[in-house]
């Protein structure tokens, strides 16, 4: 499986993705970020939104490639067409 990119994601969502890849739970998260345990939560709901995961086993395995994303980050990676006579219209594929 291809891995999922992290170039939508901001560089605190990387780390975030990544420790939730490793399975760190959300107060380990919160230690490693040097915040609050509501902004780790936060932090993960984000990034699993942005996958598209309701589950955290979901989302790691998004993160490592071993799930393909569904969310935003599978809706930005796709490529868009243009149409030739309405170059203002994008249509995804």
């Amino acid at each position: 499986m291809e891995r999922v990119s992290y170039k939508y994601l901001s560089p605190r969502q990387v780390r975030v993705a990544q420790m939730l890849a490793k399975g760190y739970s959300n107060k380990a998260i919160a230690l490693n970020l040097d915040c609050c345990l509501t902004v780790a939560q936060k932090d993960v709901r984000n990034v699993m939104l942005k996958y598209g995961a309701r589950t955290r086993i979901i989302g790691a395995l998004m993160i490592v490639g071993a799930l393909p994303a569904k969310g935003v980050m599978a809706e930005l990676d796709r490529p868009n067409l243009v149409v030739a006579d309405r170059p203002n219209l994008v249509v995804t594929a």
